[in-house]
């Protein structure tokens, strides 16, 4: 018991912390601010849609099973393991797909700060990866006090100071009676696919609440601290991301924000209408801190969950190895050096952004798939009474009929999101016919999907 103790060391800040380091975002307000109000639309409707019924539901499922074995667990308690391990594979991979894309921002990011030539040399640039990546690898080697420490850091100094920046400037341009950018303050838009597409990608931006759910068995109080902490990271990351667009709208023309301009040249505009250009490099480097926390928050995460599943025989057990830390430290080094491998694609494709299209594409599809499973979780559990632990469980309220209500609701937002996933806003500006992209995408999805499948037939005969 005294161990077990010493092991909950994750009060409701750190888990709030390390729920806003893994979901929230800064790189979508520049995009976002391009539709003026209209951003409130969309957020509060992926938040209604989706953000709150994640929340909801990952609160619940979070105290039910005492294990870090997060989405596995939960599915595996409801729909049996060989589905748990599905749902597991679904998020790892997602993450594993998305290592390399996600590093590749990060020094992109740096790379204005410090070595603006830097993107020219593949060579370079691949070896700046990897010592991100195997840096954040090794880090998560350490105790899950430590390793948690830097989501703190990346959600305070990443995401939410310079967010709050931002929102403070634009207040300030408001008050100093400065004209207005936005000439449209309707919040309702035209409906378009280019329009559902943001929808989607609003959606996409708010997933990940589960993460919390890897590492309770290290919180402290788990009834009381996942709902708090869920509801307080809810509402930072709905506030910043909403207010945070808004601001740079109303300072910056949306001729000014287009997409294609990218992350910093949007905040390089925001801030040079202050005459505080200056502050767009340490903006940028407050943003590789918020995504070095994120990336290391994701690939700390599911590899707890596969070690898991490697516990329960699903996987080969060498992969359920920990440290003295309860550490997944084998875990880690495979998906390093999956991560790896497919980040090297960078030195032999002609272009960096088509080397990974495609995989950060299917990784959307993979998210969505295990979430209609774990909201069909949330609604079976709720009737197997023998998982329902009353003296930690947290439960949403209203009965079934509003746990019916708040599931169903994700899983039709699911399922728009993954029909309409297959279909981008632009193909011409990636060289593929739109009858291409569909094939490519449906391909991968089976592919990947029936992997953990043909595994399990393989290999594990219950």
């Amino acid at each position: 018991m005294q161990e077990s103790n010493q092991k909950r060391v994750l009060g409701v800040f750190t888990v709030a912390m390390l729920s806003v380091s893994a979901i929230l975002s800064l790189r979508n307000v520049p995009i976002m601010a391009t539709l003026g109000f209209k951003c409130i639309f969309f957020y509060g409707l992926a938040a209604l849609c989706f953000l709150i019924p994640s929340a909801f539901v990952a609160a619940e499922l979070s105290t039910r099973a005492n294990t870090n074995g997060g989405v596995y667990s939960w599915v595996k308690m409801a729909l049996g393991e060989k589905a748990g391990f599905v749902a597991i594979w679904m998020e790892w991979i997602n993450n594993v797909i998305g290592f390399p894309a996600t590093l590749s921002t990060i020094i992109a990011t740096f790379t204005y700060v410090a070595f603006p030539n830097l993107l020219s040399h593949k060579f370079a640039f691949f070896i700046c990866i990897m010592v991100v990546f195997w840096g954040c690898t090794f880090y998560n080697f350490t105790s899950v006090r430590i390793a948690t420490g830097l989501n703190i850091i990346g959600a305070l100094f990443g995401m939410i100071l310079p967010g709050a920046l931002i929102i403070i400037l634009g207040l300030v341009w408001v008050a100093t009676g400065h004209q207005s950018a936005l000439t449209n303050f309707s919040i309702i838009p035209h409906f378009s696919n280019n329009n559902f597409v943001l929808f989607i990608s609003a959606i996409s931006g708010y997933s990940g609440m589960q993460i919390l759910a890897f590492h309770a068995k290290n919180v402290k109080n788990p009834k009381r601290t996942f709902p708090i902490a869920i509801v307080l990271s809810f509402v930072i990351i709905l506030v910043l991301s909403i207010v945070a667009s808004i601001s740079v709208a109303l300072v910056v023309p949306a001729d000014k924000l287009n997409i294609m301009n990218g992350l910093i040249e949007g905040f390089y505009y925001f801030f040079s209408t202050f005459h505080l250009a200056f502050l767009t490099k340490p903006l940028a480097l407050c943003l590789v801190i918020g995504s070095v926390a994120s990336l290391s928050a994701w690939m700390l995460g599911p590899a707890r969950a596969i070690s898991v599943v490697a516990q329960d025989e699903l996987l080969p057990k060498i992969m359920a190895y920990r440290n003295k830390n309860d550490m997944p430290v084998i875990v880690l080094i495979v998906q390093g050096v999956i991560g790896t491998i497919l980040a090297s694609l960078f030195l032999f494709l002609p272009s960096m952004q088509m080397a990974f299209w495609i995989l950060v594409a299917l990784t959307s599809q993979f998210t969505i798939f295990m979430y209609i499973l774990i909201f069909i979780s949330a609604i079976k559990l709720r009737y197997q009474k023998n998982h329902i632990r009353d003296n930690e469980s947290f439960q949403i309220p209203g009965g079934k009929p509003l746990l019916w209500i708040v599931a169903l609701v994700g899983i039709i937002t699911c399922c728009i999101g993954f029909v309409f996933g297959l279909i981008p806003p632009n193909l011409s500006a990636q060289g593929f016919s739109t009858s291409m992209y569909i094939t490519i995408m449906a391909l991968g999805d089976i592919v990947i999907i029936f992997i953990p499948i043909l595994w399990i037939q393989l290999t594990h005969k219950k």
